[in-house]
């Protein structure tokens, strides 16, 4: 178990004693971490591997990782109704950040 699994875990074990559906949102947020966390490894083993086909597979795997982000964010947007408004808020000001550079 790497540190960040260790804190994941720790996390985990504090959300469990949360009411029903903030735990639910927290879980789905943690969940969210965990997959952009493995998508970052697989992407950075690949870039070690010296094998194309591992190389080909850890990509492969990388890619569905964050195709789980998408899953869980799609979760995240419907048990809590702030978060996509937010998100789209947060969208809107970096593109302005962008056009004015």
């Amino acid at each position: 178990m790497c540190s960040s699994d260790l804190e994941l875990f720790i996390k985990y074990d504090e959300i469990v004693k949360l009411p029903s559906k903030e735990r639910d949102i927290q879980i789905t947020r943690l969940a969210i971490v965990a997959e952009i966390d493995a998508a970052n490894l697989y992407e950075s083993m690949a870039t070690q591997a010296r094998n194309k086909e591992l190389k080909e597979i850890l990509l492969d795997v990388a890619k569905e990782e964050k195709k789980h982000v998408g899953e869980f964010e799609f979760i995240l947007e419907n048990l809590d109704p702030n978060w996509d408004q937010l998100e789209d808020e947060g969208e809107k000001e970096a593109e302005e950040k962008i056009k004015e550079k």
